[in-house]
Order: structure tokens, then C-alpha cells, then sequence
């Protein structure tokens, strides 16, 4: 007779099997066996408690296994003077109680299986087995990975964690900053739920990963945050700002993760920040031909740029002319520098223009956003700015690749618009050299 106590699934694996023995009638038709607790946990103890059994008992042992040939753990006699008996290896964990139940304590893993009860009441004699599992707690949950750097790069590195446990049957489950995992095609959990691949990393995973181990007498959890990386936003940054009499030097490469050390290099300075280096220098202080160097470093990418001077006394406030090389860390370095050579031309007295056989063209294209050519008249071109009684062509005004002459004009006059935005008129001729190889570089 198979006698089933209705546990919840999961809970607890218990099947009790009743035998009948040689002799009939039966003790009761309603002997029993119920662990207590229903579910043992590995270091408590279980009473397996018997119930149903009517007269006298006279003497019941227990057995481990399905059988009562071998194994035997427990004698019992309640009526002797010592009624208890004992059974290697058993000794020191069982107790017997007079209505047949044995009360085991100390458990482990291996307690668990099949135990079986005799009993002997009124003449009659009774086998009763009972399976009882032995549960261990969820326990040691870890979390380990694949990371091997001190550094994980958004955009460009993958991480895949593994969750283990100790304990019966741990099913796994992943929560993301105390929250479900949510819906994310980066994210990849293998079929038992034990690991979780993450591909690509991206900046919104630098918080803790969770794994939640669960069985049916217990939940435990550990977590895991992610050190993430970013690179910085753009390229370094190199860049200088004329305010009345000094020069504002910049060196900048924002936006990265850990923050970037930018230094910066100009004539005897030599300075590091992280991020961003910013020095003022006297405006006398700075000559034609010098040269600001930008340096940024982040872990293990560099990038560099260079912003060389012409001369600064020609300058239009807000602006210092030059042009910025970028190179990336492990890229041939292209050794470019392209001079503005601003010359000063003598004041003569107002003449009627010229015109030379020998052209002299500048490319504004070149100059576009900062320049201006000064031409008191030009008998070759007709559109020419009228500003103040200074003739200037904004470089601006052009379409790219075009040329200005500026062979032919006459001497400066000085301005009578004082509201010129023209900052020095005495600078009449633009000469640039040929830099047509360099313009994707603009």
C-alpha cells in the first residue's frame, strides 16, 4: 500500500510503501510515516514519525534501505530497562520513541534515500519504507567571467558571466542594477539560465549584474559590476584664442572613461592635465614659426595634434591662424607644416593702380573664415568690398578653389571706417604657399 502525504512538487520527494508481513490481520490499515520537518535541510535534524499503529508494541527496528535482511540501524523494546539499541555507524544521531518513530539528527546529503520500519504490536508484524530526501541550502553562489584586463571597452569588448551554486538542483536567474534582466539583443542567456553573454559592451552596463540561485528551501544571490571604458567623444583638440593681449593656448580630449592625460607642449611649457590643458602666454611671446604640440594618452590609445603660428601681431582678435594635424597612436606620423606669411608693406602716398605681367594669386579658399585680402584696387577684379577706404576681399565671399590676383593694387590708405573688422590694414599682400596636397586635411 503506497501512502501519499500530497507535498507540493519540488518540495519534498517522499514516497511511503507499506508492506504486509507474514502474519494477518494487519496492525492498521492506517500506519503512516511523516518526516518532520517535511523538507530536512543538510545540519537540522528529521523525526520520521509514525503514525497509525494500534495495540502494544512490543519491539519495531529500523533498516536502511528497502529492506530487512541488511542495514540495520535501531532496535527498539519499550519495555526493556535500556529499551534502545544502536547500530554502527549510526551511533550518537538516532533516537527511538516507544509509538515506533526514529528521529535522525546531523544530516547530510548522504542521509538521503530509503529507510524502512518492522514493527511488532500484538502478535502482528509490519514493514513500512519510506524515501526521504535530504535538501542542502543554496550556498557559495559565484559569479565568474572571461575578463582578463583591467579595462572593458564600450563598443569593442564582450564579457560572458557564469553563475554556480552549491545546493540541490539551483535553478539560476539574472536581474540587471535590482531590476529583471531586460530585452536587450546584446544580452544572451545560455538554456539553463547559468550564463549570460553580453555583446557588445556598451556605457549603460557599468552597474551590477545579479544571479539569483534558487532551490526549493532556499534562495541566495551575488552580484558583479562591470568596469566599464569609453573612449573620449572626438579626436584631441588643439586650439589657441587671442584676447587683447594674450594668447589663450588649449589642449583638449573630452568625454573618455577613464578621463584622458592631455599634455601640452609650447616653447618651455610643458604641462599635463586630464582632459583638458589650458595656458595664457603673452601675445609678444609668441613668434612666427612657433609651434603648439597636444599630446593625449587613455590606457592604451595616444592621439596627437600641432597648431603652428604665423606671425601674431597681424591676427584678427578671437583667432590665431595655423592648421591642426591629428594622428591616431600607431599611424605613420605626416610630417606637414604650413606656414601664413603675413608681410608688412610699407605706406606709400595714394597712386593710380598698376597692373604687373607677373600675377600673384591667393587661395582663399584656404583662408576661408579669418582672412581678409587688402586691395586699395584691383583692376582685374570688379566686385570688390568697399570698407572704410580700404579695399578688402573676404576670403569668405569665394567658392572653394578659387583665386584671388593680388599682383595688381595701389598703396594703403589708412581706413576711415573705424568700424572696420579688419584688425591691422597694414598687411596688403597674402601669400600662400602651395598647399593643395594638404586641403582634405582642412
Amino acid at each position: 500500500m503506497c501512502i501519499s502525504q500530497g507535498f507540493p512538487t519540488g518540495i519534498l520527494q517522499l514516497s511511503t510503501l507499506v508492506f504486509l508481513g507474514l502474519w494477518s490481520p494487519q496492525i492498521s490499515a492506517q500506519i503512516s510515516i511523516v518526516p518532520v520537518p517535511k523538507t530536512p535541510l543538510v545540519g537540522e535534524n528529521v523525526l520520521l514519525s509514525v503514525y497509525g499503529v494500534t495495540g502494544d508494541i512490543q519491539t519495531f527496528d529500523w533498516y536502511r534501505g528497502g529492506t530487512t535482511d541488511k542495514n540495520q540501524m535501531l532496535n527498539y523494546i519499550p519495555t526493556a530497562i535500556s529499551p534502545e539499541k544502536i547500530y554502527s555507524p549510526y551511533e550518537g544521531r538516532l533516537s527511538g520513541f516507544p509509538n515506533g518513530s526514529m528521529e535522525i539528527s546531523g544530516l547530510n546529503t548522504n542521509d538521503s534515500g530509503h529507510y524502512t520500519v518492522q514493527i511488532q504490536a500484538n502478535g502482528i508484524q509490519e514493514a513500512i519504507i519510506i524515501v526521504v530526501k535530504v535538501y542542502d541550502r543554496i550556498s557559495n553562489v559565484t559569479i565568474s567571467s572571461n575578463i582578463t584586463s583591467a579595462y572593458l571597452w564600450a563598443g569593442e569588448d564582450s564579457v560572458h558571466l557564469t553563475c554556480t551554486a552549491l545546493g540541490n538542483e539551483p535553478r539560476f536567474f539574472w536581474s540587471y542594477n535590482g531590476t529583471s534582466l531586460p530585452s536587450d539583443p546584446r544580452y544572451h542567456l545560455s538554456a539553463s539560465n547559468e550564463s549570460l553573454t553580453i555583446s557588445p559592451l556598451a556605457r549603460s552596463d557599468a552597474l551590477a549584474f545579479t544571479c539569483i540561485a534558487t532551490n526549493s528551501v532556499s534562495q541566495e544571490n551575488n552580484s558583479l559590476t562591470l568596469n566599464i571604458s569609453w573612449r573620449p567623444d572626438e579626436r584631441i583638440q588643439c586650439g589657441a584664442d587671442l584676447l587683447e593681449e594674450k594668447v589663450i593656448l588649449r589642449c583638449s580630449w573630452l568625454g573618455g572613461s577613464p578621463a584622458a592625460d592631455v599634455h601640452l607642449q609650447f616653447q618651455s611649457i610643458n604641462d599635463t592635465e586630464q582632459n583638458e590643458v589650458k595656458r595664457d602666454v603673452s601675445k609678444d611671446s609668441v613668434a612666427a614659426g612657433d609651434q603648439l604640440t597636444c599630446h593625449g594618452s587613455q590606457i592604451d590609445k595616444e592621439d596627437m595634434c600641432y597648431l603652428d603660428f604665423g606671425d601674431p601681431s597681424g591676427l584678427s582678435a578671437g583667432a590665431i591662424a595655423g592648421i591642426v594635424v591629428g594622428v591616431l597612436a600607431g599611424l605613420a606620423l605626416i610630417g606637414l607644416t604650413v606656414y601664413l606669411i603675413l608681410r608688412k608693406k610699407k605706406k606709400t602716398s595714394n597712386s593710380e593702380p598698376t597692373t604687373s605681367s607677373v600675377h600673384t594669386y591667393a587661395n582663399v579658399a584656404i583662408e576661408r573664415g579669418n582672412s581678409y585680402v587688402n586691395m586699395t584696387d584691383c583692376s582685374t577684379y570688379e566686385k570688390v568690398v568697399n570698407s572704410g577706404g580700404n579695399n578688402y576681399v573676404n576670403a569668405t565671399n569665394f567658392p572653394e578653389n578659387e583665386y584671388v590676383n593680388v599682383s595688381g593694387h595701389s598703396p594703403v590708405r589708412q581706413p576711415t571706417n573705424t568700424s572696420s573688422t579688419v584688425a591691422n590694414p597694414h598687411y596688403t599682400d597674402l601669400k600662400v604657399t602651395d598647399v593643395s596636397p594638404y586641403r582634405t586635411l582642412k
